[in-house]
């Protein structure tokens, strides 16, 4: 599948003091040869869309989740897969989008939805089980559009580019 100019997301970014133990399971997986593992920004892809989300759909869809989800886990040996234009890899979190969480003047935007959600630490591999996941939480996150596109030079299975857009927090 080739993969377009620019690829736009909704994702889910949980807040750095949260990002120790994540940010150490993805150097163990650039450690056993992913190298895909910092081609994404450490964060769960919810959504692929064809324009960004507003401002307002993001707090509609940030109010949405919130209702759902008070603590996002992710569970020890949960390691999962999507297969889209990019495939994204990691562990699986507690979080299943369906199309009733998109504020309904975005869904015409919405290319794919990633359900049950994973926070991706690796892309464009198939290598799953390669490591345990300990197992981590956080409560407080935000969600952001994001635009990656692929570099001119460089493997083109994980050499990317990418611009996030401005922060939606989910509020308690």
């Amino acid at each position: 599948m080739s993969i377009p100019q620019i690829l736009r997301y909704v994702i889910l970014v949980p807040h750095r003091d949260s990002l120790g133990a994540m940010e150490d399971l993805r150097k163990e997986l650039f450690c056993y040869g992913l190298w895909g593992s910092y081609s994404f920004p450490l964060s769960i892809p919810l959504l692929r869309v064809s324009t960004s989300f507003t401002v307002n759909e993001l707090k509609k869809f940030a109010v949405n989740i919130k209702k759902e989800r008070d603590k996002f886990i992710c569970e020890s040996e949960s390691m999962c897969c999507f297969i889209d234009v990019l495939s994204f890899y990691g562990p699986k979190i507690n979080l299943h989008i369906d199309s009733s969480y998109i504020p309904e003047s975005a869904m015409l935007k919405v290319k794919k939805i990633y359900s049950p959600a994973l926070l991706c630490t690796s892309i464009n591999t198939m290598n799953l089980n390669i490591i345990q996941n300990k197992g981590f939480s956080f409560r407080s996150a935000c969600l952001r559009n994001l635009s990656i596109h692929k570099l001119a030079q460089g493997d083109s299975s994980y050499s990317f580019e990418w611009k996030m857009g401005r922060e939606v927090w989910l509020r308690t």
